[in-house]
């Protein structure tokens, strides 16, 4: 299974600092990992510092396509230790009726020569930016399933660990986010937003999942323990928000004024046990900074304690335009409210979009341009601003 790495077995494993893209995994009964497959019973397996791109797996029948850029793979019980931090997963595809996990997969299976639980070891994700991704059915960044409580094994720990990732823009036709079954899974200082489902779906799906003849498990056992993270949508939990996290597009940053900055939490206590935010982001940057701060929500942290206003912002040259790169439409975000003259220029210096509009916020679909580099001029009566902006 998979195009990039496949390991099994009593492994200890490091793949660090790989490109992984354009790789494509194709069958009629069951494909995964196109980029990265990663499967033990004992071993140890660390996947870190890895662009994963740009990878499709894709199944030709009914049953079943998972984790495109990263599917990773243990027997539930058992001290095998995964972990998978610092990877920037994007655009990573699974096609098929049947999907699950765009982007990363986490599959728990039933070993039935485990009976003690106690020496299992959660897998941990942690620092990553998972963004673009597709799953033609459940998560489109993230899928997490337990096939063993369907075996009768009850989930005796919290598994996986789940903390400061950044899941943004990401595409499925429910949980375009986040699909879990089946598992006690940890959510702490994620950033899950900008996901596209279908109407009336979720950024995180914890329902019922029914493929006939298949999986006929009617139930969802699973429980997310969820702690300051920004959610959209919401979700029940202490300190977690849903309000837009004013990314800088470009490299899913936060902007000054995201509400993310100084929102996370640098540990919490859940059933006895701490879990505690990484000593340092996806940049490799200190976390928290400034030191003495509260840490921020998702994988990049600012360098700011706390978010500035919006209002307090010096107007021309900070204007937020976000997402960037976008394929479908931004939104610009000014710091006052009034009239502005908005231009959209190509680097030929041909005007394909003009209009004035009043307020401080405005969102210009993008869908009908192509592919490239333009400037965006924004005007009123006491300031001038231009900024790039990457369609793709």
């Amino acid at each position: 299974i998979g195009a990039g790495n496949f390991l099994k077995d009593n492994f200890s494993v490091v793949i660090r600092n790989n490109r992984v893209y354009d790789n494509h995994t194709t069958s009629h009964y069951f494909t995964a990992g196109a980029g990265i497959s990663a499967h033990t019973g004992w071993g140890v397996i660390i996947i870190e510092n890895n662009m994963v791109y740009n990878n499709t797996s894709t199944c030709t029948g009914v049953y079943e396509a998972n984790g495109a850029g990263i599917h990773a793979e243990k027997s539930y019980g058992s001290p095998a230790r995964i972990m998978i931090r610092n990877n920037y997963v994007h655009h990573n595809r699974v096609i098929c009726p049947a999907t699950k996990g765009g982007g990363v997969y986490v599959f728990y299976y039933r070993d039935e020569s485990l009976s003690d639980l106690s020496s299992n070891v959660p897998v941990e994700l942690y620092n990553n930016v998972i963004s673009e991704n597709y799953a033609e059915d459940k998560g489109g960044g993230l899928a997490i399933m337990n096939i063993a409580r369907a075996h009768g094994l009850n989930q005796s720990v919290h598994d996986p660990i789940v903390i400061n990732n950044t899941i943004v823009n990401n595409h499925a036709s429910d949980g375009s986010g986040i699909f879990n079954y089946d598992t006690e899974t940890i959510l702490l200082n994620n950033l899950v937003w900008n996901d596209i489902s279908a109407v009336n779906c979720q950024e995180i799906f914890q329902g019922e999942l029914s493929y006939p003849g298949y999986w006929d498990k009617t139930t969802n056992d699973g429980v997310i323990y969820a702690n300051y993270n920004l959610i959209q949508g919401g979700w029940e939990g202490e300190g977690n928000l849903d309000s837009d996290p004013l990314l800088m597009a470009e490299n899913f940053e936060l902007s000054d004024s995201s509400p993310c900055i100084g929102a996370g939490i640098d540990s919490v206590e859940i059933d006895g046990i701490w879990y505690l935010a990484p000593v340092r982001d996806f940049m490799g940057s200190v976390r928290p900074d400034p030191m003495g701060s509260n840490v921020d929500i998702g994988a990049l942290e600012s360098t700011l304690g706390g978010p500035v206003s919006v209002r307090s912002l010096e107007a021309p040259q900070k204007f937020l335009i976000y997402p960037n790169p976008s394929k479908d439409d931004i939104t610009l975000h000014l710091s006052n409210a009034g009239k502005y003259e908005v231009t959209l220029i190509s680097l030929s210096g041909q005007v394909v979009h003009s209009e004035i509009f009043s307020g401080n916020q405005r969102q210009i679909d993008l869908s009908d341009l192509p592919n490239g580099v333009y400037l965006i001029n924004v005007r009123s009566d006491v300031f001038t601003a231009v900024q790039k902006v990457v369609i793709w």
